[in-house]
C-alpha cells in the first residue's frame, strides 16, 4: 500500500503543487533575481543562422549554470520540501489504512484518496486534514460517493465558519437527518449558510448552530431548512442572540 500511496501522492504533488515547502522552493526559483534576468529573444533572419544559434546555445548554457547554482544554494529548503513529501506520503498511508478498517472492503480506496486530494487543493486544505474528516463520516456507514460528497462538504464548513471538523459533521448530518437532504445534496446546506452569511450580519456559525438544535423540531412542525435559517437570521438581528440560543428558542 505505500509503494502505490507514495506513486498516487508524489504525482499529484508534481502536477498540483500541494506540499507548502516544495511549492515555496519552487516558487523562490521563479522569482531569483538572478533567473528573471534571463530572457530569450530569437529573432528568424535567414542572414544570422548562425548568430541567432550561438546566442540560443549562449542563453541555455546561461539557463543551467543560473539554475544549478541556487540548487546548490539552497538546499536545505530544497530538503525541507522532499522531508514535508515523504512526511505526507507516510501520513496519508496511515489514514488510508485506517479508512479500509471503517469501510466496505469493496470500496474504491484509490478513488476515495484522488478524491480526497481534489478536495484539499479546491478548498484549500492539507490532504491529511481532508482525511481526518474523510475517516470521521467513513465510520458512520455512509458509502464511497456519499463520504466524498459529505467530505467535501464538511471541509467547506470550515471555510465559511469557525467549526471544528466535529461541529462541521454534526450540523451537516443534523441538517440532512431534519430535513431529508441526501449525502449529494448536502453542499446545499453550506450553501445556504454562506448565502445569508455574506448578505446579513449573522454568521454561519449561528446559523450552524441553529440547525443542529431547532432542525429536528422545526422539520416536524413542517419548517423548511430555508425558513429556519430565515427566522434565525431575523432573530439574531433583533436580539443579538447566538445561534445556539436562538436554536433552543425555536425547538421549544
Amino acid at each position: 500500500m505505500a509503494n502505490d500511496t507514495k506513486i498516487l501522492i508524489t504525482a499529484d504533488i508534481n502536477i498540483n503543487l500541494s506540499i507548502a515547502a516544495l511549492n515555496k522552493a519552487i516558487k523562490d526559483i521563479e522569482k531569483h533575481p538572478s533567473l528573471k534576468k534571463i530572457k530569450i529573444t530569437i529573432e528568424i533572419d535567414k542572414q544570422e543562422n548562425d548568430k541567432v544559434g550561438k546566442s540560443f546555445g549562449q542563453a541555455l548554457k546561461s539557463v543551467y549554470k543560473q539554475t544549478h547554482a541556487f540548487i546548490k544554494n539552497n538546499k536545505a529548503l530544497l530538503k525541507q520540501g522532499m522531508q514535508d513529501i515523504i512526511k505526507t506520503i507516510l501520513e496519508v498511508d496511515t489514514q488510508i489504512t485506517q479508512l479500509k478498517r471503517v469501510m466496505n472492503e469493496g470500496t474504491d480506496f484509490e478513488s476515495m484518496l484522488r478524491g480526497s486530494i481534489q478536495t484539499a487543493n479546491e478548498l484549500g486544505h492539507s490532504i491529511s486534514e481532508v482525511n481526518d474528516l474523510m475517516i470521521k463520516i467513513g465510520r458512520m456507514g455512509f458509502d464511497e460517493q456519499q463520504t466524498l460528497a459529505l467530505t467535501k462538504t464538511a471541509t467547506l464548513f470550515q471555510n465559511i465558519s469557525e467549526l471544528t471538523p466535529d461541529q462541521a459533521i454534526q450540523t451537516m448530518t443534523a441538517a440532512m437527518s431534519a430535513f431529508n437532504i441526501e449525502a449529494e445534496d448536502s453542499i446545499l446546506i453550506a450553501d445556504r449558510l454562506n448565502a445569508v452569511d455574506n448578505k446579513f450580519s449573522v454568521t454561519s456559525q449561528d446559523l450552524a448552530s441553529s440547525l443542529t438544535q431547532a432542525g429536528t423540531a422545526a422539520s416536524n412542525y413542517g419548517i423548511s431548512m430555508e425558513k429556519l435559517i430565515g427566522d434565525t437570521t431575523a432573530i439574531s438581528m433583533a436580539t443579538r442572540e447566538s445561534g445556539e440560543v436562538i436554536g433552543k428558542l425555536v425547538a421549544a
